[in-house]
């Protein structure tokens, strides 16, 4: 974590907002921070500009190349990037696109994800947008991917802009809460309420009560107490998600034939209808499986 901005008694602060907001066993976490997260909060440039106006690498990023190969790290966080230019031009389409290249080299070379942080320009658009960020174009150019957040009081909204392999345009919703005198974020939900994403919970919540009874418009209608069961628990995993969103899936699984409807008799003899886990389809696709 190459911090430009915050000094590491502020990132210790934050981690340990997060280690207290989500009840971490600070302990074992200590251990696991030693062992994974490598903090530099004086880090040197990048890049700097020669006598002949070139742009080049500096000793430090040299050293920090042979570093990062020797560690193989998973992920290198650069924050920001105007910093990690040193004194660059950030406007400069030319410079910048150097400095994105030796990201991308160290990316290369490592084998880790690398995340750069900037700061959107003033007069940005009201609409989340490549072109946002401060400095050249070159900037998200350069990159495979990039990322706006947007923060209305505490509630903050990430958005994918670009991407080589995935949708434009998609956002998440995000929350920042107070937490051991510092703030951390949690998970608001999604933008989009996707009902695919609470499939694996309902698959679970049926293998663990077979003989449970719900009725297809059960979750929707509140009726049952098998019906508010599941809510419950695909709320324990999901909390954005509401009995439409759950009945959606559930519509899901029925046009797909995961779940089944079948038709019962109650004890006074009137019929009735309720979902099933299809087993020949259950056993035939767990639910870590990836569909295409």
């Amino acid at each position: 974590f190459l911090s430009y901005e915050d000094a590491a008694v502020i990132l210790a602060k934050r981690i340990q907002a997060v280690a207290a907001h989500y009840r971490l066993d600070r302990e074992n976490l200590g251990a696991v921070l030693r062992d994974n997260l490598h903090l530099l909060d004086r880090p040197r440039p990048l890049a700097e500009m020669d006598r002949s106006k070139n742009v080049i690498p500096t000793p430090f990023y040299s050293e920090l190349l042979e570093e990062a190969r020797r560690m193989r790290p998973s992920m290198i966080v650069v924050d920001h990037l105007r910093s990690a230019g040193g004194g660059l031009n950030g406007s400069d389409p030319a410079a910048m696109g150097v400095v994105l290249g030796l990201l991308g080299e160290l990316a290369k070379e490592s084998g880790a994800a690398v995340l750069v942080l900037a700061h959107l320009k003033k007069g940005a658009d009201a609409d989340p947008d490549p072109g946002n960020v401060r400095g050249a174009s070159s900037v998200t150019d350069e990159a495979r991917g990039a990322w706006e957040i947007r923060r209305t009081g505490s509630d903050v909204t990430l958005t994918r802009t670009k991407s080589n392999h995935a949708q434009e345009g998609v956002s998440v919703k995000l929350r920042l809460v107070e937490s051991a005198g510092s703030v951390c974020l949690e998970t608001a939900g999604p933008v989009f309420r996707d009902p695919e994403m609470l499939i694996p919970e309902v698959v679970a919540w049926f293998k663990a009560n077979p003989a449970a009874h719900v009725n297809p418009s059960g979750v929707l209608n509140g009726r049952g107490r098998n019906a508010t069961d599941l809510l419950a628990s695909v709320n324990a995993v999901h909390p954005w998600a509401r009995p439409t969103d759950i009945t959606a899936a559930i519509k899901s699984m029925i046009s797909s034939g995961r779940l089944s409807v079948q038709t019962t008799r109650t004890p006074d003899r009137h019929t009735t209808e309720t979902l099933a886990l299809d087993p020949d389809f259950s056993e035939a696709f767990d639910d870590d499986d990836t569909p295409f």
